[in-house]
């Protein structure tokens, strides 16, 4: 299993600056496949606004995940977005904490 922090390295370790603000996931070839990432945590940041940890398993797939950032608390929305044949997280801020 690759780890949570080198298929969502672009992700990791990003502040999401304020409202609108946005970051993306590295391209994965489906939306619903488990075993795309292992097992983890994923902090998400908006300004300066404390962190908020999301738990990342192998079982996880870009769907699920988006609902556990969207679940966890923190002032973004995650959706999975297409962008031709392939798929990324999308992660918005939306407040300028």
């Amino acid at each position: 299993l690759r780890s949570v922090q080198s298929r969502l390295r672009s992700l990791m370790g990003t502040t999401v600056s304020g409202l609108s603000d946005r970051t993306y996931s590295d391209e994965f070839a489906s939306a619903v496949s488990t075993g795309l990432f292992g097992t983890g945590s994923l902090s998400i940041q908006v300004g300066s606004g404390s962190p908020v940890n999301v738990n990342v398993t192998g079982s996880d797939t870009l769907t699920t995940l988006a609902s556990k950032i969207n679940s966890a608390g923190a002032p973004v929305n995650a959706t999975v977005v297409q962008t031709g044949s392939t798929y990324r997280l999308q992660v918005v801020g939306t407040s300028s904490a």
